[in-house]
């Protein structure tokens, strides 16, 4: 189906940006949101929907990395900031 092959493709694009244990996550969070915001695709040319999804991957990825910053502070002792 289309999502199982948006599937693979975020599979494959988020072997690049966190390690293999936080993969699965990130390729959930990235198929959801592309599925929440596909209304807002534009067709510019062949690579359009994979630089698409590039996008969402790299910024899911950034909140993984954030996210997981934060808990190891916390974790650590460190105040951190909620807002």
């Amino acid at each position: 189906t289309f999502w199982e092959t948006v599937s693979r493709i975020v599979h494959r694009l988020s072997a690049r940006e966190v390690e293999p244990s936080e993969r699965d996550e990130l390729v959930q969070r990235s198929v959801f949101r592309a599925w929440q915001m596909i209304h807002d695709f534009e067709y510019r040319g062949p690579d359009a929907f994979t630089g698409w999804l590039r996008r969402i991957v790299r910024y899911q990825a950034r909140t993984l990395r954030r996210k997981d910053a934060a808990r190891r502070r916390r974790s650590a002792g460190v105040c951190v900031p909620c807002c």
